[in-house]
């Protein structure tokens, strides 16, 4: 047969090709290897989506744009809890704490006591009740009676990103020792250890921490409010190590409220007037807060309002509803209300807690000129006003808006980023209700210019883009047709594509809505770019929604893994099954160009391997940005959900799918730039001892560290690709040892990343040790070559660590 016969034989292969039922679990195709020895001529061949996604993807959204750039930044902040993120307690901080229990003396003894038998502390009280403080009192209280050395240390709210283990802290950190450790608003952002942590622990388990830190003179205690602690209602467990603040008595609260009230007249005569009506309202105002601190809270912001006349009622409505009190204070103070209109504009995702400075001062410029151009609203020095010296001063400061608005700013400890926020912490959610309600023409107003902001290229990078994409999806609960529709539509088909990582960011916003209505019909448009349309304006939605979904994912992992399960079984299965039905021609094909090569005929063997890739090109065409996409998205969600979640729901795509999804997923998996090497390159950092610098691994050596439940999910994994490359039809035997090179060497680097970390020597020998006996021992061999190899004889401690193991 000619070579023109075979690719004519290829192109009416292709063409009557009918993918399967997607119900209906196939067996994977048969691949053959290709003319050079490499295996790039099947569809479930390694090099071969390599070949053809570095074609497909050229000037697709994945290489480069938007979505991969903020994708790579949101990895890199996982990372491992570290003691550097906190600080210690100044002198100045405890001689505060020294009065908070005053008068009190018999409550705080009892909190005392509890921490000096359960070492860990839940404490928990409503916002404004000063919690650090009253931890502050007792770790003072502790030191003194000789029960601990150093000063406390405070660790603010730890970001979802950080990775931290409660129940081994005193085995991992020696700046535990001999001090108390506050975890200030321990459960307000979500991390999912913490969470984890006081909904999973048993009474043993808080009795080995307990043990631990007793050793090591130890003590933690997490603040949170009754709200947040309410998931773990039901955990009785939690019952021993959680205690509510006692509030302040009455007796306390009038001393202290008087107490105030001279400070504050003798500081600010101006404010007599409102002074003298809170002195004539104090008796009211005691029994309405619980809290001594609450109380002077108020009484500052009464006397900042300067409103005298105004009635208890209404005034203590005005500080309880923060929101409506900034829109209420800064309704005649143009700058004062747009600096609090950009600083919640730009707090609109689900878990807001502050933006970095940088990218609200832009903001906050850019608003302030909009709303001067398209509404006409004036604000600031005239021009032909020549401002006095000190006002020019006050204008160049900061200090001033900071108080209008009610913000401050403060550091980032993953970042080192300046970070403002509203002052209570919260997110300005009601706010967000307030400004969709009384001020449509202000958002509507701005939508075209968040557009063109979204839109035009950043030279300071991306991050400007995306707040202006997510502040559109908040806004467009005004009209959801009108206004995220279009802006979907628009991000997806645009001709250079570098828009559509937008999506995603732009559904954060929508996520951050309270109307659930209004998620879920977001949602639904979502899924309607992926399930319908062809061609390339089809490949380009679909490729938008694949990358949304690794953002939708961050709140929602459970929804992003099963539209994401339904594109591959959908869009990439039927690539595998496609590549069965051509192996018997691609074999052909081979045998042709070993027969032509061997009579040296160097022609037939190039217009063989032409006609090999060409067949691959036409297995893969148009699916390379969708492979890659579904990669990089599993990428992101082990990112922020960790690895073991991902690779469960892995098993479960291969459990339903059969082996043609397991084939799928070793590829995305064990490719030269798929998941393993991507979640090597995402290093997490290990301190050691003092002045030696600190050791790193990749993701997936870490996630072995958050117990035996994660090392039986890896292990569970890796065998069911191994069962479904080793399928009797799965693969041929250059594929199969291409993908049992690949998988040693990713132990042997996995066991060399281990055992550079003391504690991960102990996961890594048991995934070693359950991956010979998983899957009824098949891969035992394979694991046998790689620990009996060279490196693990020629170094000593690669050498003690194969005696060890019991295979």
């Amino acid at each position: 047969m000619s070579f023109d016969s075979l690719a004519d034989a290829a192109d009416a292969s292709v063409a009557t090709a009918t993918p399967p039922t997607p119900s209906t679990p196939s067996t994977p195709s048969t691949p053959t290897a290709g003319s050079d020895g490499s295996t790039a001529t099947q569809g479930n061949t390694l090099s071969g989506i390599e070949a053809a996604g570095d074609v497909s993807v050229e000037n697709s959204i994945f290489n480069g744009d938007v979505y991969h750039i903020m994708e790579a930044q949101r990895r890199t902040l996982v990372r491992q809890f570290s003691f550097s993120d906190g600080r210690v307690v100044t002198e100045t901080e405890e001689r505060w704490a020294v009065e908070y229990f005053a008068g009190m003396e018999g409550e705080a003894a009892t909190l005392v006591r509890h921490l000096e038998e359960q070492r860990v502390l839940l404490l928990t009280a409503e916002p404004g009740a000063r919690k650090v403080t009253a931890a502050t009192h007792l770790a003072l209280q502790l030191r003194q009676r000789g029960l601990c050395s150093q000063r406390p240390m405070v660790i603010d709210a730890v970001d979802r990103h950080v990775r931290v283990d409660v129940r081994r802290l005193p085995l991992k950190h020696d700046q535990l020792k001999d001090r108390v450790v506050i975890f200030r608003h321990a459960l307000s952002r979500g991390n999912p250890d913490m969470t984890e942590a006081f909904a999973r622990t048993d009474s043993p388990g808080w009795s080995q921490l307990a043990d631990w830190l007793r050793e090591r003179n130890a003590y933690l205690v997490f603040t949170a409010t009754p709200t947040e602690t309410e998931q773990f209602r039901d955990v009785r467990a939690l019952h021993g190590v959680r205690r509510p603040l006692p509030p302040h008595t009455p007796q306390v609260r009038a001393a202290r409220l008087h107490g105030h009230l001279d400070a504050l007249g003798e500081r600010a005569p101006a404010a007599a007037e409102s002074l003298q009506a809170l002195r004539g309202l104090s008796e009211g105002l005691v029994g309405r807060f619980d809290f001594a601190p609450q109380l002077a809270d108020f009484v500052d912001f009464y006397v900042d309002l300067g409103q005298p006349a105004l009635g208890l009622d209404e005034a203590l409505a005005l500080f309880q509803d923060a929101d409506k009190r900034l829109l209420h204070d800064l309704d005649d103070d143009f700058e004062g209300w747009s600096f609090g209109f950009a600083l919640a504009l730009a707090q609109c995702t689900p878990e807001a807690g502050g933006v970095a400075w940088v990218d609200f001062d832009r903001l906050y410029r850019h608003l302030r000129r909009w709303l001067r151009r398209d509404l006409q609203i004036a604000g600031g020095t005239a021009p032909d006003e020549v401002a006095e010296p000190s006002e020019v001063r006050l204008q160049l400061s900061d200090d001033s808006l900071l108080t209008r608005s009610r913000a401050r700013v403060r550091k980032d400890p993953a970042t080192l980023a300046d970070r403002v926020q509203f002052c209570d912490g919260r997110p300005p959610q009601a706010f967000w209700g307030i400004l969709l309600d009384r001020h449509r023409r202000v958002l509507t107003a701005i939508i075209p210019r968040l557009r063109e902001l979204a839109e035009r290229p950043d030279q300071d990078g991306p991050s400007m883009s995306v707040l202006a994409a997510q502040i559109i999806g908040r806004i467009g609960e005004i009209d959801y047709e009108r206004v995220v529709v279009p802006m979907m539509e628009r991000w997806a088909t645009l001709a250079n594509g570098r828009h559509r990582g937008l999506i995603g960011a732009m559904l954060e916003g929508v996520l951050g809505s309270g109307d659930a209505r209004y998620r879920a019909r977001c949602l639904q448009y979502l899924r309607s770019m992926h399930a319908s349309g062809t061609g390339a304006r089809g490949n380009a939605r679909l490729e938008s929604a694949i990358a949304a979904y690794s953002w939708v994912g961050y709140y929602d992992f459970a929804l992003a893994m099963r539209e994401l399960y339904g594109i591959v079984r959908a869009q990439l299965v039927p690539m595998i099954e496609d590549a069965a039905r051509m192996s018997r021609l691609a074999a052909r094909i081979q045998r042709d160009i070993e027969r032509a090569a061997g009579d040296g005929d160097d022609d037939v063997v190039r217009a063989a391997r032409e006609v090999l890739r060409d067949l691959v090109d036409r297995i893969y065409a148009g699916r390379g940005g969708v492979f890659l996409g579904v990669q990089f998205a599993l990428v992101s969600l082990c990112g922020t959900h960790g690895v073991a979640p991902v690779l469960r729901e892995l098993r479960e795509w291969i459990a339903r799918g059969g082996a043609s999804t397991g084939v799928l997923v070793a590829l995305m998996f064990m490719h030269e730039s798929g998941i393993a090497n991507q979640l090597r390159d995402e290093r997490t950092e290990f301190p050691r001892g003092e002045g030696l610098p600190p050791v790193s691994c990749g993701q997936f050596v870490r996630a072995l560290a958050n117990g035996d439940e994660d090392v039986r999910q890896a292990v569970r994994f890796l065998g069911d690709l191994y069962d479904s490359v080793t399928w009797p039809w799965a693969a041929e035997t250059l594929v199969r040892r291409h993908f049992r090179e690949r998988l040693q060497a990713h132990l042997l680097e996995w066991v060399r990343e281990a055992l550079a970390i003391p504690e991960l020597a102990a996961p890594i020998r048991t995934l070693v040790e359950q991956l010979a006996r998983t899957h009824e021992g098949k891969m035992r061999e394979m694991i046998s070559q790689v620990v009996n190899g060279g490196e693990f004889r020629r170094k000593p401690e690669m050498k003690a660590f194969a005696a060890s193991l019991h295979l």
